[in-house]
């Protein structure tokens, strides 16, 4: 949730401190999504893992971020 309010509170013209701080937010929100896709991967294992297409869809978003 607070990803999508830091997303949401997006707005033209943007402050060269509101979008420092922004950026580094969500900085840091991406690497968290990350690092718990790991934990899950490695609590289900890799097999189990990709059994739930939500799984797959979360896996899918969290690498397209980073990329």
């Amino acid at each position: 949730m607070l990803n999508t309010l830091i997303l949401a509170l997006d707005h033209y013209p943007e402050s060269f401190f509101d979008n420092d701080k922004f950026n580094q937010i969500n900085t840091f929100l991406t690497w968290a999504f990350f690092c718990e896709m790991m934990i899950k991967v490695i609590g289900l294992g890799l097999t189990n893992y990709v059994k739930d297409r939500v799984n797959v869809f979360d896996a899918l978003v969290v690498l397209f971020t980073i990329a």
